[in-house]
């Protein structure tokens, strides 16, 4: 069973690592304004997501 605890950090696991893409797709001129640490956002958004995705609801699947 799913608590709705376990849905909400799969939902912000997922936001985060759709951010990170907009971010890696816009890399170029954010390196521009911010420098390393557009890297550095990129990274920590990809980690948290992947976190919370693997805290987040275990898959249906059968053994």
């Amino acid at each position: 069973m799913d608590r709705p605890h376990d849905r909400r950090l799969h939902g912000i696991g997922l936001f985060c690592l759709a951010l990170s893409v907009v971010v890696l797709i816009m890399m170029g001129p954010l390196w521009a304004h911010i420098g390393v640490w557009s890297m550095v956002l990129w990274m920590g958004l990809g980690g948290a997501g992947m976190l919370l995705l693997q805290k987040g609801p275990r898959p249906e699947v059968p053994d």
